[in-house]
């Protein structure tokens, strides 16, 4: 081959390789445009949503990012099969200049390459128009979602200042229930009542802040594990004297029942909520008591037991009130059923089941 046969093929080859380039990147933009498009879109609302919860933009700019690249490899992939190698360049130009096949069968070795023009050729132009305006509109939303003001976020609902929160409400009320039953100690009800009242004292304004909620919290729990430890020594209790009933007249009780009872009462008596003096005083002399006096005191502790049982989930809402509108009872979500339930506390607790978002 001479030099100049050789440097003809050279130019038509570079020119095929060209202008397949320029093909290439037009089907991938064609791909790419409305891709880039709904990205954009919803850039903007992302933005809008991070500065409304006041949260940094990097992390949405990393997203952005992701996304735009996300879409570029999408696009390839799918324009790649209408991609041109240097072929289907050579036959474009064959097209554009009216040739028939005079550069494939060069690019064969059956003809001689002709002589490559001196004026430029322009087998293919671009079109800018279609794809630019939605993709500018896109970008003028994008632009928008960075600058148009955003209000504040929407606060969490509290209650109105007037109003005590959940936890001191519910303390309140099984003091309340407790003086009522004239069962347990009056001083210690009233060290109960004196920490409910240092609480209440406190501004309006601190109630629902992070320490005077974490304080009625505390407070609650505490006060609701005494509640159920003293109910159920309290029932235990009432079923040995029940036992105890069951005996026959005259038979000596044995010891370990006389321990077991003794036990119970140590219990009851150690807690946060001791009985008063007469009622333990009478439960530890239960096997001296009359059958009417033994009946009467077990009747005592069996509805003092089911008023504590009853303390712990009846002062709940209903099973549909939202539990994460009370920030002091928002931290004992659980999801474990969708059966709404009612916890310890008393108030109605949502459980729904584990699944898995994605399985590989």
């Amino acid at each position: 081959m001479s030099y100049e046969a050789y440097s003809e093929e050279r130019l038509w080859r570079a020119e095929a390789g060209s202008i397949a380039r320029r093909v290439n990147l037009g089907w991938w933009w064609h791909r790419l445009a409305p891709a880039l498009v709904g990205v954009n879109l919803a850039g903007a609302g992302t933005l809008l949503l991070f500065r409304q919860q006041r949260w940094p933009l990097l992390p949405c700019a990393f997203l952005l990012a992701g996304a735009w690249l996300a879409a570029a490899v999408w696009a390839w992939w799918r324009a790649r099969a209408r991609f041109y190698a240097v072929p289907e360049g050579l036959l474009r130009l064959e097209t554009h200049l009216g040739w028939h096949n005079v550069l494939s069968a060069a690019a064969a070795g059956g003809v001689r390459w002709p002589n490559f023009p001196e004026e430029a050729l322009k087998p293919v132009q671009w079109q800018w128009g279609p794809s630019a305006r939605p993709l500018l509109a896109s970008l003028a939303f994008l632009l928008a979602g960075l600058f148009v003001p955003v209000g504040a976020p929407p606060k969490p609902y509290l209650p109105p200042p007037a109003q005590l929160p959940i936890a001191v409400q519910q303390v309140q009320t099984w003091t309340e229930t407790l003086k009522e039953q004239k069962l347990v100690e009056p001083a210690m009800l009233e060290t109960w009542d004196q920490r409910l009242q240092q609480l209440k004292k406190k501004p309006a304004q601190e109630w629902y802040g992070q320490e005077g909620l974490e304080a009625a919290e505390s407070l609650r729990n505490q006060m609701s594990q005494e509640i159920d430890t003293t109910g159920k020594s309290l029932k235990k209790a009432a079923d040995m004297l029940s036992e105890l009933q069951s005996m026959p007249a005259g038979a000596s009780v044995p010891a370990e029942f006389n321990s077991a009872l003794n036990q119970q009462l140590a219990n009851m008596q150690n807690g946060g909520l001791p009985m008063k003096q007469d009622v333990a005083q009478a439960i530890s002399n239960a096997q001296n008591l009359s059958p009417k006096d033994l009946d009467a005191l077990k009747k005592q502790l069996q509805d003092a037991a089911k008023t504590m049982s009853s303390m712990q989930s009846g002062n709940a809402p209903p099973c549909w009130y939202p539990r994460f509108w009370d920030p002091s009872v928002a931290r004992s979500w659980k999801w474990k059923s969708y059966r709404p339930e009612l916890d310890r506390s008393g108030f109605c607790s949502l459980r729904l089941p584990r699944f898995w978002l994605l399985r590989l």
